[in-house]
């Protein structure tokens, strides 16, 4: 398999952070996990092909973290938004997000979104 560029996944909650990179890992995606704090760095040496980025965390929502983003790197990748609230696609096109996920959501949504934005990996 060529190397590829990993997902990354800006998630405050560890158990659901580490849940969705269970998955794409097995489904041959490399992923790479951020907090809110650290996102903006980790997106400028990383170069991730895709974000998952976390709607609602303490502090600052995921709308202000990818408005840091653009602020501060040239290039963001496609940005698959996740939050629990029901306005959730007015959400991700707010800030301009590639998709969204609805809290719950089924793991097998997730990685149709993955793929459908970067393609499958594991091929």
């Amino acid at each position: 398999m060529q190397e590829s560029a990993p997902v990354m996944i800006v998630e405050d909650e560890p158990d659901l952070a580490q849940l969705l990179s269970d998955v794409l890992r097995s489904s041959g995606y490399r992923v790479l996990l951020s907090t809110p704090g650290s996102a903006v760095e980790r997106l400028e040496s990383a170069q991730p092909a895709l974000l998952l980025l976390d709607y609602a965390m303490p502090g600052r929502t995921g709308a202000e973290v990818l408005a840091d983003m653009r602020a501060r790197v040239a290039t963001i990748p496609p940005v698959i938004l996740i939050t629990g609230r029901d306005e959730v696609q007015r959400l991700a096109q707010d800030v301009g997000a590639s998709a969204f996920l609805r809290k719950p959501f089924e793991m097998d949504e997730l990685l149709e979104q993955v793929e459908r934005l970067i393609g499958s990996q594991s091929s």
